[in-house]
């Protein structure tokens, strides 16, 4: 199940009649707390300090050949120190996105309440609508890819795609698909299996979860 349960239920609004489903989680997002870029621009930023602090010293002692080098080295470790406390600190940007089926449609609520992105972004379909469901990943040697659609009868109803490698790594964050993404293909699929054989045998092909 999903860490937030309930979360669509919270924040999406069904329609009279609707009776909501489990919820899955398909998306986890995460951003790493310690990343090269983070890491390298502390370094970068620590080495312009003790500069600037050179040259200070240097005005202070009156002697551009031998400043102090004490005072060099404190602004420089101390700049360093208080960079990483922040990486230590601060609050990740983590994504999550969550789908669920209700007896009526196909819902998928993805969302980050970081106060930097504090975005809420939602997609919808018809389950009486989805002809086809497809979960693609792709391993590769440095990370995989993956990319989760669904089809409804006339064209992609909701597509979601993620990536984890060495670019994503260096810029500290990834997209991967989420511990209910196979149980939630899966039961997509059993519901587009019963709609075809009820079709079949002469039945409307109704949505059901």
């Amino acid at each position: 199940m999903s860490d937030q349960p309930g979360v669509i239920a919270r924040f999406v609004s069904l329609n009279p009649g609707e009776e909501p489903g489990r919820e899955y989680q398909v998306l986890i997002a995460n951003h790493r707390r310690w990343t090269l870029r983070g890491v390298g621009l502390a370094v970068l930023v620590a080495l312009v300090a003790t500069g600037i602090a050179t040259s200070i010293a240097a005005a202070i002692t009156a002697d551009r050949h031998q400043p102090d080098p004490a005072i060099a080295a404190a602004a420089g470790i101390g700049m360093l120190a208080l960079l990483l406390l922040r990486l230590a600190l601060r609050r990740l940007k983590t994504v999550h996105g969550t789908a669920m089926v209700t007896n009526r449609r196909v819902l998928y609520y993805e969302y980050c309440l970081h106060p930097a992105e504090n975005y809420h972004h939602t997609k919808q379909a018809n389950v009486g609508d989805i002809a086809g469901v497809r979960l693609y990943i792709e391993q590769a040697r440095f990370g995989r890819r993956f990319v989760l659609t669904l089809w409804s009868q006339a064209s992609s109803a909701l597509h979601i795609a993620g990536e984890r490698s060495w670019r994503t790594r260096l810029a500290g964050g990834s997209r991967e698909p989420g511990r209910d993404t196979t149980a939630f293909v899966q039961d997509v699929s059993s519901i587009i299996i019963a709609k075809r054989l009820a079709g079949g045998a002469g039945g409307s092909a109704t949505s059901h979860t």
